[in-house]
């Protein structure tokens, strides 16, 4: 899996989540804005490597998104 695939599932694992936790209402609203920031960051990240090939810029932006 390349690092396109990588950060395209992950991107869709927390798009699920966050749908799921609205619809469940499970988290604070801190909680969906972290969620909603991470999910920026995926795209972004999957919008570079798509665009460039400045993996490590790519990579530096979904680290952030996992911390």
């Amino acid at each position: 899996m390349n690092a396109y695939e990588h950060l395209q599932r992950e991107q869709d694992r927390i798009d699920n989540e966050f749908a799921r936790s609205l619809e469940q209402s499970t988290y604070e609203p801190t909680e969906i804005t972290n969620l909603k920031k991470t999910v920026v960051r995926y795209k972004a990240a999957l919008m570079l490597i798509s665009t460039s090939e400045d993996i490590c810029e790519a990579a530096e932006i979904a680290t952030g998104a996992l911390e």
